[in-house]
């Protein structure tokens, strides 16, 4: 499918007289383009034809990038089956490229390619499509992907994707002086837009069997996956150029035209690594079809692009647990926070969570286009503004991967219990778009901390150097109100370092399964799964404090050095949040936490959240967002609710 289901002028602009015979949707038809053969230079010359749906139709499906510039087109010849006559019309420059690529010499050729087989004009026929889109690339043949034209010695790069799978595991290809051009020219074909796109989720998802095409080269996706694992060791084994340790340490030969190439600085490899993660993360997807909710596509998949937002929900409806249901209401012509709201409507009903709502991250200052603090946007992702659910999610996609325990656990299962086993009390206002939810106030922000000076760059192998500021040691040592006066300094430190983990050991890297060959890509998350998902749901473990007080008592400042556990727990618990002080206990919030916030743990919500009171307004609150506060994460606010300490409330949030 093209890049994200386009405006009616953005895409494809075909003739007025183009002879559109319309679809009969409760007959499953769709139509397919017969792809004319020709040689290279040849104009395209394609016809359409009307078929009906299922899984006996012989076809293969297109899925392609537009590029950078979409009003770049290229005139095509197309034919109506029901209409001889032929008529020019206009594509994207990308789609014709991909055309070219995929067009046999001798032979007709029948794929399905989104901008042309659907009636770009009828915003009806638009929404029914989409709906059986996920069908439209599960009965596909295969599913043919165009990453677009030869750069940057592509063609090598496919050549080494193409290997025989038998030696890609036996040879030594990363530290083989003859593949070095293929290596880097590797480098920039992870780095390519298709990767980035919010429907490639769905396309790779379902596919039957995937081909590469770049230029006139071809290779299979799961050749591609063999090699990222190579390259993604090689790349996260080199130290920084600032001086940052290695992301691990082993006795591997690293590829000598990587290290001399002069381009191969930091913030290229990182671009590297974001790469590789969006591939490991999508065959992840593969492998959690209607395995993983909504929720928790929607977070993994929180990199991805999409240039029209409804899509960013749209384009999960076929693969997330229980949202197959959700398809009815697509719709191009209703507003994007209604779609949004229809997914946090759909999410909670599915599993009576509230968790969704953790990744809506409100500030004053940044209204997500829209001003209701508690809708999460789901487009544009998550990371690239620090609006990352993090003490609220479960096992994501990349944990899903750890095929033989799929069965056996929930997915979406988060790693605390705040509100223990009680399923969400919600009311939605659909009118005002504001919700009603029961819960309790907990404790109340007294301090609010700088957040630390320099945050790690997401997916950055090596990470920066970390500060974070003494104000915190001290605070959560000294502070008159914190925790209780009497408790003894050695408890004090103890939850200090567990708030700055978060009490959980859940950060275990690849790295970490010793894998000596990865001929098989499944098997490397199956090989010690059981122990990862038992450690995920475990407290930090005691041996930690040693190291807190190693790296955290002398200055406070720490390289993220992935050989420690505990610094990368710690550096991926602390971006982007303050170390809040408050009336009975320590933690870390959202960094637009502020004095006088409500800690409050809602019915149905894994963590406790913070509310803000709206001025002038009485019992109306913003959601600011999810925080871990120490002792409040496994269910002692329900607890007390039980024993008359704490009270049962409703909060009206906006």
């Amino acid at each position: 499918m093209s890049e994200d289901f386009p405006a009616v002028d953005d895409e494809t602009q075909l003739s007025p007289k183009f002879p559109y015979q319309p679809l009969d949707p409760s007959r499953q038809e769709i139509r397919l383009l017969e792809l004319r053969p020709g040689e290279e230079s040849s104009p395209i010359q394609a016809s359409l034809i009307k078929a009906r749906l299922s899984e006996d139709l012989l076809y293969e499906a297109l899925s392609y990038a537009w590029g950078e510039d979409p009003s770049m087109t290229v005139p095509i010849s197309l034919i109506s089956n029901t209409h001889p006559q032929q008529c020019t019309i206009q594509v994207t420059t990308s789609l014709a490229i991909a055309l070219k690529q995929l067009r046999y010499t001798d032979s007709v050729r029948v794929i399905w390619a989104d901008a042309i087989c659907i009636n770009q004009s009828d915003i009806s026929e638009r929404n029914q499509q989409v709906r059986i889109m996920d069908e439209i690339y599960r009965f596909a043949t295969r599913v043919c992907v165009s990453l677009g034209e030869e750069a940057h010695s592509s063609n090598e790069a496919m050549s080494l994707i193409a290997l025989p799978i038998e030696d890609i595991i036996s040879s030594k290809l990363i530290s083989n002086p003859s593949w070095g051009l293929a290596w880097r020219a590797l480098t920039f074909l992870v780095q390519r837009r298709w990767f980035q796109r919010c429907w490639v989720v769905q396309e790779v998802a379902l596919a039957k069997e995937i081909i590469l095409y770049c230029g006139s080269a071809t290779a299979p996706w799961d050749h591609l996956l063999l090699q990222i694992r190579a390259l993604h060791w090689d790349v996260s084994s080199r130290p920084s150029s600032k001086g940052r340790p290695a992301h691990h340490a082993d006795d591997r030969t690293q590829c000598e035209a990587l290290t001399k190439w002069e381009i191969f600085d930091d913030d290229f490899k990182c671009k590297t690594t974001s790469g590789v993660s969006r591939i490991w993360r999508l065959n992840g997807a593969k492998l959690s079809v209607g395995k993983l909710g909504m929720k928790g596509f929607l977070n993994n998949c929180s990199y991805s692009d999409c240039s029209y937002p409804r899509d960013a929900v749209y384009s999960m409806l076929g693969i997330a647990k229980g949202a197959k249901s959700m398809s009815w209401c697509i719709d191009y012509e209703k507003e994007t926070i209604e779609v949004f709201i229809d997914a946090v409507e759909n999410i909670v009903e599915a599993t009576g969570s509230l968790d969704i709502l953790c990744h809506s991250r409100w500030t004053e200052n940044h209204d997500h286009g829209h001003r209701h603090s508690w809708v999460p946007r789901f487009a544009g992702g998550f990371e690239r503004c620090g609006c990352v659910g993090f003490f609220a999610n479960g096992f994501t996609i990349s944990y899903a991967q750890i095929k033989d325990t799929m069965e056996n656990i929930e997915l979406d299962r988060s790693l605390y219990s705040a509100s223990g086993s009680h399923k969400a009390n919600i009311h939605f206002d659909r009118s005002n778009r504001q919700i009603s939810v029961a819960g309790t106030v907990v404790d109340k922000v007294t301090k609010a901390l700088d957040p630390l000076v320099q945050s790690p760059v997401r997916h950055m192998p090596q990470g920066y150097t970390m500060h974070i500021p003494k104000q915190w040691r001290e605070a959560a040592m000294y502070s008159a109100n914190t925790i209780d006066n009497k408790v003894h300094h050695g408890k004090r430190f103890d939850a200090f370092w567990r708030t700055l983990v978060a009490d959980r050991n859940n950060y275990i890297s690849a790295h970490e399964l010793h894998v000596s060959s990865f001929s098989d890509f499944e098997e490397i998350f199956s090989l010690e799964g059981g122990r990862y998902i038992k450690q995920a749901l475990s407290p930090a473990p005691q041996e930690w404090a040693s190291e807190a007080e190693a790296w955290i008592e002398p200055d406070m400042t720490f390289f993220v050095d992935s050989r420690s556990a505990f610094l990368r727990k710690l550096s991926s618990s602390i971006p982007n949040r303050r170390f809040i002080i408050t009336e009975k206990s320590m933690g870390l919030a959202p960094e637009e936490s502020r004095v006088g916030d409500l800690v409050c743990v809602l019915l149905g919500c894994s963590v406790p959240v913070i509310l803000r009171p709206v001025k002038g307004s009485s019992g109306l609150y913003n959601f600011v967002g999810e925080a871990y506060v120490h002792g409040m994460m496994d269910g002692q606010a329900i607890e007390k609710l039980e024993n008359g300490e704490f009270k049962m409330e409703r909060f009206l949030i906006t």
